[in-house]
């Protein structure tokens, strides 16, 4: 992950390989480090899109919910 994403991600789906109407697909993105928290209930709160700046939480409301936090190339 710290070699950054050539393709985009859904932000909302751990299981799409394409874009969709409802999944908030990703553009490429830079280095990214990915924290997994043993309890979701710690996740809330927490902004939920990389435009919000800062780390978000990556597919919440599903068992692979994890906060993504962008680095610096």
């Amino acid at each position: 992950m710290l070699q950054g994403g050539a393709e985009g991600r859904s932000n909302t789906d751990p299981f799409a390989t394409e874009a969709t109407a409802d999944n908030e697909w990703l553009p490429p993105s830079g280095p990214l480090i990915a924290i997994i928290v043993p309890d979701a209930a710690g996740l809330e709160g927490l902004p939920t899109h990389p435009e919000d700046g800062g780390p978000w939480v990556m597919y919440r409301d599903t068992p692979y919910a994890h906060i993504m936090v962008p680095v610096k190339d």
